[in-house]
Formats: C-alpha cells, structure tokens, sequence
C-alpha cells in the first residue's frame, strides 16, 4: 500500500508534561496515544531555532508544496483534513492553535488523531510545537518540578516529539527515544524530503554532534545528552576555570528525560561545561 502525505501536527505552544503518552495525570488523550504508542515518544527533543527562524522554516514547507490545514473545532476543519488525506497532497500541514485551556488542546488532539487514525494509508510524519511551557495546574504530580525549574532554559525549551507510524519503523529505537534531538535537525529533515519530493524517505534527525546551547531571556544553558547547565543571561562569558556561582548544573541519573534529573555538585563537568558553554557564546572570529 503506497504511503500517504507526510504529516505534521504544529501546535503554538504546549509542554509535554500535558500528555499522557509522557507521562501526564492531568487528562488523558487515548485516540493522540494510540498514535504515540504506533510511532516513537521523543523525550529529549528541544527548540534551537528562534521564532523568527521557525517562521521562514515554514514559509519554505508550504512554498515546497505543504497543504495547510488550520484547524478549528468545527466541521469544515474536520472534512477538509479528511479529504486531504485521500488526496495527492505530498504534505499536509496542520497548524494548532493553542490556549491556556490545557482540556480544550487536548480536545483538540484528540480529534485530529481521530481522524488520523481512520485513514486508509499508512501514516508518516511528526506531531511538535513552536513552544513549550509550564505546567498549566498544580493538580499534576509533575507540576513542583516545574515551578523548582521555571528559572532554567528547559521549560520554554523542551517540545514535545512524537513520530507517527510508518515513518518510526525506519528507527531502530522502539518505543521511547531518550536521545537529544533538536528543530534544526528535524526540520531540515522535513525540507529535505519534501525538495526530494518523496515523502516515503523522511528519515528521522540523527543526534545533534554537539550540545544543543538553548536560551531564555533570563538564562543561557548548555544541554548535552548527560547534563545541563544552565547561566544566567547577563553572566560574563568568560573562559575561566572557576564556574559562576549563580550557575545551575543538573545531571541525569537515568537515561530518562527532564523530569528526572537532579542538582548536583560534579566539579570537573560543570567546570567542562562552563568552558564550552562560553566557547559557544563568543563571537565568531
């Protein structure tokens, strides 16, 4: 049976601690995980490009031939995704817009997997977001981690990834993937297929080859696949072998994502990092 379009679900902004396939108490969404349960939970994906960036990236998908879809909770937005999916279309583009009504997003969800999931072609593509966030309640038992970090670059950072079906068997990993994955990657990655105009060779991003440098507009941290260290914004980057005293180190004691890692004290890595982080920060000679 021939693939269907590439598919991309792109919400404006959600954390992934909303959705249950991460692990959420807040609601379930059983129709959005049965699609992640199919395809690959990415638990270490991240923004790197900024909105400005991410704006064009999406203005060349759509000139590359991406059938947009805005989706609103009504009919039409329900038939014309379903038309589309017995189309010719190489690309179906299906843009979310999202509030702070965590319930009402995740209906939204909901409704797309549904009819995601009663299509007759196998499915490919990824569901992610421009933006991540806090934690919309306290009532999660997640939600105290969040708050102990919401000074930290991971919060606004940290997307949500999760790689529909067909497109997952071409990863060896099954299940969850706990390697670091980053936008710039994974929208190249969409690009290049879609020039290629063969949508049935999308290939998931390889691990970035270095630490993913991620910012706010109070702090600058340096994320590799072990740890994260996180700066604030107006810190002096100088290479020095002291690391500031404001600076946050968190390691990771599994190979799990954010929600497990832990402050400690290692010396010598966050004195590596450090160095690394203001080598990124310097300008380009």
């Amino acid at each position: 049976m021939p693939a269907g379009p590439l598919i991309v679900v792109f919400c404006d902004t959600i954390s992934p601690m909303e959705l249950s396939c991460y692990g959420s108490r807040i609601g379930r969404t059983p129709s959005f995980d049965q699609l992640a349960a199919d395809g690959l939970v990415c638990h270490e994906h991240y923004r790197t490009l900024s909105f400005d960036q991410i704006a064009k990236v999406e203005e060349q998908i759509r000139n590359l031939g991406a059938t947009v879809v805005d989706w609103s909770e009504d009919k039409d937005s329900s038939e014309q995704l379903a038309n589309q999916l017995q189309s010719e279309a190489s690309c179906i583009w299906i843009n979310v817009t999202t509030t702070d009504n965590a319930e009402a997003n995740r209906s939204q969800l909901e409704n797309i997997s549904a009819i995601l999931l009663k299509a007759d072609r196998p499915l490919h593509g990824f569901f992610t977001a421009r933006e991540g966030r806090m934690l919309p309640t306290d009532d999660d038992d997640l939600a105290p981690f969040s708050k102990a970090i919401s000074e930290s670059v991971t919060i606004p950072n940290w997307l949500p990834l999760v790689v529909l079906g067909s497109t997952a068997d071409r990863i060896s990993h099954a299940g969850h993937y706990t390697k670091l994955t980053d936008d710039c990657s994974l929208w190249e990655a969409c690009r290049n297929a879609l020039k290629a105009n063969a949508t049935t060779s999308w290939t998931f991003p390889e691990e970035p080859s270095e630490p993913l440098l991620l910012r706010t507009d109070s702090a600058v941290g340096l994320r590799t696949a072990d740890d994260l260290l996180v700066v604030p914004a107006d810190e002096d980057f100088r290479i020095t072998d002291e690391v500031p005293r404001a600076a946050r180190y968190f390691v990771k004691p599994e190979d799990r994502f954010d929600v497990n890692d832990v402050v400690t004290t290692v010396p010598e890595l966050a004195q590596e990092r450090w160095q690394m982080l203001c080598r990124r920060q310097l300008p380009a000679s």
